[in-house]
Order: C-alpha cells, then structure tokens, then sequence
C-alpha cells in the first residue's frame, strides 16, 4: 500500500476520533478531494502495455495520413475565412498524429473530426465532404477497439505525466497540515497520532547506478577509434573514447536505455 492510500484508511478508519475536530475535518477533506485528483491523473499517465501490434501500428499510420490530409485542407479554408482560432485547433502533419502515444492519438484525431464536423458548412465546397468524416470516424473507431499498441511500452503522454506530478504538490502540503493539526492528539490519543504519522512518513526511496564501459572499434580495420564522441538518450551526457577506443559513464541508472553515436 503506498503511503498516501495507507494515509487516507487510517484517517476513514479513526474517524470517530476527531469527529468533533472542525479544523482537521477540513484538512481531511482536502486531503480526501486532492488524493481522488492523484488518482485520476495517475490511472491516466499509466504505462500502457497490452502488446505490439503491427495491424495497430498500420492502421494508425492510415489515419494519420487521412487525418493530416484533411486537417491541412480544412486548415486552409478556415484560414482563408479568417477563423484563425479554429484552424489553429488542427494537427496538419502526419508526424504530429504517428510521433505520439495511441491514447493521445486517438484524442488529437477524434477533436480533427469533432473540429470538422462541427464546422462543416465551411468545408463542403471541395475541402471536406460529411462521407469523408463518417468514414474517418470508422477508422478511428476501429483504430480504438484493435488490441495491441502500436510501440512495445508506451506512456501515454508527457503532458498526463506532468499532470500527475503535479498533483503531488497540493497533497504534501495537505499532509503537512494534518500532521501539524495532530499534535495535540500525542497527549490525547498518542496511539491515533503515532498511526497518521507513521502512515504520512515519506518513505527512503534507493536509486541505483551502474557504470557504462563502451569500447569503439573501426568495422573496416577493427581498430580502435579515439575521440568519439557517444552519449546515453536517458542519461543525457556525452562522453569521448581515448587512444584505445575505450570511453565510461558513471551513475546510469539501471534498465534501457540508447547509445547513438554523435560523432568525433
């Protein structure tokens, strides 16, 4: 159980405590409204893993093409009709729809088709026709209901995971509170004290490192390379091999991570 679900029985089970406490029922309140933000912003900037799908990943390249093509054209025309506003609401690039999680694919190309639609009268003089949306409506749909993801491991977007971490912020302060509010409980009822303090305790969290050691050697001689220049994707630091070809990074923290080389 993570701190914050242990926080919020403990307080729902000891209610009879401090029933009469108008001030720390207010703090439990919040506490109460904000963890139910956490939670919803964490189920929604989950780690999506249901399988690759080769189908999926087709499929969504179809319907970003479908969705680019029309959103450029009804992009023109709203422009042409000064209705700026609207047309900026559009993603007109394929790579906008593909270079994003399924989830946030599936919203950008279902608002296009919203957007459209809804705007429609401005777009039937040879832009966007209504067939062309009540088919693109059945790609996304089928996009939707097709098992699979179209990456290996996916989040869904860094906006939802910025959300989430967000919602941490009012919520420590919000624990903060009620562990001051519960001082005076040591006295009264130091066994529901030492309870809420022990739940609302941040735990110690271990982060650990590995040391990277990449050697670099010519694939037409076979020979070592000094002076390349490499770096980790996730580790964001730059390293150079020396005379023999041989290059380290400290502290890279543990799982996957890539090596692309930058150059000499």
């Amino acid at each position: 159980m993570t701190m914050l679900a242990g926080l919020a029985k403990e307080l729902e089970d000891s209610h009879d405590i401090y029933a009469q406490d108008t001030a720390l029922n207010e703090e439990v309140a919040g506490f109460k409204t904000e963890k139910a933000e956490n939670d919803k912003a964490s189920n929604e900037a989950h780690i999506v893993n249901t399988g690759y799908s080769a189908e999926k990943l087709a499929l969504k390249k179809a319907v970003a093409e479908d969705a680019a093509a029309m959103s450029g054209k009804s992009y023109v025309k709203f422009m042409k009709l000064n209705k700026i506003s609207i047309a900026e609401q559009l993603y007109i690039r394929v790579y906008d729809y593909t270079h994003v999680s399924d989830v946030e694919f599936e919203k950008r190309a279902q608002n296009a088709h919203d957007l459209m639609l809804a705007n429609i009268n401005d777009l039937k003089e040879g832009y966007v026709s209504e067939d062309n949306l009540v088919e693109f409506q059945k790609s996304i749909d089928n996009f939707r209901v097709l098992k699979g993801t179209s990456v290996q491991v996916q989040e869904v977007s860094p906006e939802l995971t910025k959300k989430f971490k967000q919602t941490f912020i009012p919520l420590k302060l919000r624990v903060k509170n009620i562990r001051l509010m519960i001082v005076g409980y040591k006295k009264t009822n130091p066994d529901f004290y030492n309870r809420v303090m022990a739940c609302s305790k941040v735990p110690t969290v271990h982060v650990y490192h590995t040391k990277v050691i990449v050697t670099a050697t010519a694939k037409s001689t076979g020979l070592p390379v000094a002076g390349l220049k490499l770096s980790l994707t996730k580790a964001k630091k730059i390293w150079v091999t020396d005379k023999d070809g041989i290059g380290s990074i400290e502290e890279v923290k543990f799982g996957k991570d890539e090596l692309p080389m930058i150059g000499k």
